[in-house]
């Protein structure tokens, strides 16, 4: 049994797997959430071209910052998006943020993705 209610805080994957009495997935390590976050506004870019793509992206990387060490100026960061090469710098950034932080991004364990 779920220890939270199947409601709108709990994710798809979480559903599932409480409704057929499985384990919870494990959340991504930080390189999965920022892989996936690139492979995301690539392919938003491709599909819209980069002008019309990289304002709409700065809304959904600040997604991706939730629950890191120093979201808040990350989030910041993600605003100043206009270009896909802006993209890389924000996600260099969040590893340096993360190690200035004393956490090692290279780690495989998981990174809350609330």
């Amino acid at each position: 049994m779920p220890s939270a209610p199947l409601g709108a805080s709990v994710g798809r994957e979480e559903k599932n797997a409480a409704l057929e009495g499985l384990p919870a997935p494990k959340e991504p390590n930080l390189q999965a959430r920022m892989n996936a976050l690139r492979r995301q506004v690539e392919e938003m870019v491709e599909q819209k071209g980069e002008y019309t793509a990289m304002p709409q992206a700065r809304a959904q990387t600040m997604h991706y910052m939730k629950g890191l060490k120093g979201a808040a100026a990350l989030r910041r960061y993600c605003c100043t998006l206009s270009r896909l090469e802006d993209l890389d710098e924000l996600i260099a950034a969040v590893f340096e943020e993360q190690r200035k932080a004393g956490l090692d991004p290279d780690d495989v364990r998981e990174v809350p993705f609330p």
